[in-house]
Formats: C-alpha cells, structure tokens, sequence
C-alpha cells in the first residue's frame, strides 16, 4: 500500500480507502454565500417601458462569415453587453445588430451603444 507521508488531512478524508479509514464519509461541499468578488450576481433593473437600448456589434475577421454563424460567434458579446446593462439578452427592449467586415489587420469586435 502507497502511503504519502506529508499528506493533508482533506486528502486523508477524499482517500479514506488508503489509510484504512473506508467508514468515514467525505464531507459535502458547502454553496459560497457570494461571489469571490464579495458582489454575487448583479440584480437587473426593471426600466420604463417602451425605452430602447440599441446595441451594434461590428465583427472585424480574416474571413466572412453567413449570417447565422456571425451573430452565434457574438453571442459572448450579446450576454456579456446585457449583464453590464443589467437586462436579460432577450428582453425587447434591446435591440441587437450584427454585422463584419473583412480585414486583413487584427480581428475584433467594435461595439456601439445608444439609447
């Protein structure tokens, strides 16, 4: 049997089969209280209706997408622009855009945000 010497007691507890300890269970992780951040999730706020946010993404690629393939590659953006607005990406009263451009310098996204 394979004994490790400098071996923590979490470890002795996650391998209880070699030190002899196979009665004792592991114990069940705990859910954190919040985020690592201290923040946990934002909460989205309720805006009047009717108000409208107009977001532009403009997709810069060494090669040209379809259409469907081009908006699936934004979908990071899409969730990532709806957090930081505290809305859900599928509320009405956001309106996405997509669109690329075909360069032969650095790909990236640019994003334009009115309302």
């Amino acid at each position: 049997m394979i004994k490790f010497p400098n071996a923590s007691e979490s470890f002795k507890k996650r391998n209880p089969h070699l030190y002899g300890m196979d009665e004792l269970q592991a114990g069940q992780p705990k859910p954190a209280s919040s985020s690592s951040l201290g923040r946990g999730q934002p909460k989205q706020i309720k805006r009047a209706q009717g108000v409208e946010v107009r977001v532009t993404l403009i997709a810069h690629r060494k090669r040209m997408l379809d259409d469907d393939n081009s908006t699936a590659s934004l979908k990071w953006a899409r969730d990532a622009i709806a957090n930081s607005l505290r809305i859900d990406d599928g509320d009405k009263r956001i309106v996405f855009e997509t669109h690329q451009i075909e360069t032969k310098g650095c790909e990236g996204v640019m994003v334009k945000i009115e309302g």
